[in-house]
């Protein structure tokens, strides 16, 4: 629920450096796989999610670090970017994350306004989608919305914060931070 207004806002401020051309089909991947996510949260016990999430996290964190340091970026394969875009919607419907949705964007765009661009309308229009199977499958319940309204405080926080740093790191700094709190966030 924090993550509509917020992301509805950052894909209008980034709508011309969407690609539609490279945005379109990982949403439907995304909302294919929230579709598996929502269902499996709703019917299976999440601790051992939880346990291969927090491996993938740690995994995305490594593999950032080491394509950052790579000097010549190589083209993903489409089955690669097929099973990144699944799961990445998978993760997103169970967990609210779009880590893999960001290693996918960091494969297939040139440039950090694309990438953001992207990103945020991806984001925005997932979060719509989910909030709205969340209602429809009972997920969204009462205690949800109590945890919204505390929460809004540490996530406009996190807004200023990232926008801050976002601004004095470069693109970057910013990309080695979000690694390293990526590993520090997963260990």
């Amino acid at each position: 629920l924090l993550c509509v207004p917020t992301n509805l806002t950052l894909a209008i401020a980034h709508r011309r450096a969407i690609d539609w051309k490279l945005a379109l089909p990982p949403l439907l991947m995304v909302l294919a796989g929230d579709v598996l996510g929502v269902t499996l949260l709703a019917s299976v016990d999440v601790t051992a999610m939880k346990l291969i999430f927090g491996v993938v996290l740690i995994l995305l964190g490594i593999e950032a670090f080491w394509r950052e340091r790579q000097a010549a970026q190589k083209a993903a394969s489409p089955v690669l970017l097929t099973v990144l875009g699944v799961a990445a919607g998978i993760m997103c419907g169970m967990f609210s994350v779009g880590a893999l949705l960001a290693a996918y964007f960091a494969r297939v765009t040139k440039d950090d306004e694309t990438f953001k661009g992207c990103m945020c309308m991806i984001f925005a229009a997932e979060n719509l989608f989910r909030v709205v199977a969340y209602a429809l499958t009972g997920l969204l319940t009462a205690a949800t919305l109590t945890n919204t309204v505390i929460l809004l405080p540490f996530i406009l926080d996190y807004l200023f914060k990232n926008s801050f740093f976002t601004q004095r790191l470069g693109a970057t700094g910013a990309k080695y931070m979000s690694s390293s709190l990526l590993l520090f966030i997963a260990g």
